[in-house]
């Protein structure tokens, strides 16, 4: 099963590394519980975002599967997936609203 599209609008869900929802990082020979860190809210709709810039996504339409959150950080990441199959994240400002 396609994990970001079986997510619901309402829960708060961890952010997962893996399709085993594994979610130990190593770095550096330390084991990171990254749960405690990263959350991936669910959009509550699919709005369309047109990606900003000179990347090599720029000009591309993406579907909002969410907003990527770090605990304690000023900033947060929405994050779409593509035509292509592609899921990348982006800060607000380099998005524009496609619908």
């Amino acid at each position: 099963m396609d994990v970001l599209s079986s997510m619901t609008a309402t829960p708060v869900l961890p952010f997962w590394i893996s399709q085993e929802n594994t979610t130990m990082l190593r770095a550096a020979n330390i084991a990171i519980d990254i749960e405690q860190l990263v959350t991936l809210v669910p959009a509550a709709s699919r709005r369309l975002w047109q990606v900003l810039g000179n990347g090599e996504r720029a000009g591309q339409v993406g579907t909002e599967v969410g907003v990527l959150r770090l605990k304690h950080a000023y900033v947060h990441e929405i994050v779409l997936r593509f035509e292509d199959g592609g899921v990348e994240g982006y800060l607000p400002m380099d998005l524009l609203p496609a619908d």
